[in-house]
């Protein structure tokens, strides 16, 4: 399962795919919620609220996680490895579960950023500072835990990726980077650069003010939106079995999404004495209950009973296709 997400993870950044999806996500919620008027802009809306992200958010990721995971196993399906795929020493779920964290992983790491938000809309309204102790050993313990343990592996999967893709376009004019040239270790820097910045935003953190925004909604909102992907994720992963078209696994994903997030929902306004008991079938209904700040052990297993519904489907069809 591992070789299989980690093979995967690199494909994603050893082509522009990965850095789109998180450009494309970042750019569009930036646009909508702090440039375009309208009522997802948090600057207009006069408090110091997330909401209109987590409003957002799902609905732009019912078409950016379908993008991503239409290859899944259409793109095998379609060179004709999906046969040697499933020969490998390995079962069909270790599979579909590297194919599924892999593509967790990416749109993940899209979310991970907008934590930022959460530090400038705490501080719209900010009058004084409240360092907390714990949070500062926490996030020093996290910056200390990258440099001695994880730092080599994750820059040398970043920086190799980088590398084959400058080297596909390279080709053409006869020319490559090699893992001992300057250029190698200039990128190599720089990721390195890239990666530090970023922890030491994570690491101010509490050096904010925090106490200006709803951080219970907040978190709760950030945890559903996380089993939210999941599910989604799960739904594209099954439908790129359907099909060795990807432009068809596609349409067939967001359709899915979009009936799973908001289609039992609206459904249940024609169905009198059944609103509930519909709209509890769709995303959208357990979503907004994890928003309130309440972990609510019926929301979280029923998006982990939607994804693992999905990835099992996975499972049966590629073992239809293997028999």
């Amino acid at each position: 399962m591992k070789s299989i997400a980690l093979r995967e993870i690199k494909s994603f950044f050893g082509s522009p795919i990965g850095y789109l999806v998180i450009a494309i996500f970042l750019l569009l919620n930036g646009l909508f919620l702090w440039v375009f008027d309208g009522e997802y802009n948090i600057l207009q809306s006069g408090f110091a609220d997330l909401s209109p992200f987590f409003t957002l958010a799902p609905w732009i990721l019912i078409f950016l996680i379908p993008a991503v995971t239409m290859r899944s196993f259409s793109d095998e399906k379609k060179q004709g490895t999906i046969e040697l795929l499933l020969t490998k020493p390995l079962s069909v779920w270790q599979i579909v579960n590297g194919k599924f964290l892999a593509a967790l992983v990416l749109i993940v790491m899209a979310i991970i950023p907008t934590l930022i938000y959460v530090v400038v809309v705490s501080n719209l309204g900010m009058t004084n500072n409240d360092i907390s102790t714990f949070s500062v050993v926490v996030r020093f313990l996290i910056l200390a835990l990258y440099i001695i343990i994880i730092r080599k592996k994750i820059v040398k999967i970043i920086t190799e990726s980088i590398i084959s893709w400058i080297n596909m376009i390279l080709v053409n004019f006869r020319v490559s980077i090699s893992k001992k040239s300057k250029a190698f270790e200039f990128i190599l820097l720089i990721i390195n650069i890239l990666i530090l910045l970023n922890l030491l935003i994570f690491i101010s953190f509490p050096f904010f003010e925090l106490r200006n925004i709803d951080m219970g909604s907040t978190m709760g909102s950030y945890f559903g939106l996380l089993f939210l992907i999941a599910a989604y994720t799960a739904i594209g992963i099954f439908t790129s079995t359907l099909s060795e078209n990807q432009i068809v696994a596609f349409l067939l994903s967001v359709f899915l999404c979009f009936l799973f997030y908001y289609g039992f929902e609206g459904a249940s306004v024609f169905l009198k004495g059944f609103e509930d008991a519909v709209a509890r079938i769709g995303m959208d209904y357990h979503f907004k209950s994890m928003a309130r700040g309440v972990i609510d052990t019926r929301d979280v297993l029923y998006f982990i009973s939607v994804a693992f519904l999905f990835l099992s489907f996975t499972v049966f069809k590629l073992k239809s296709l293997k028999s």
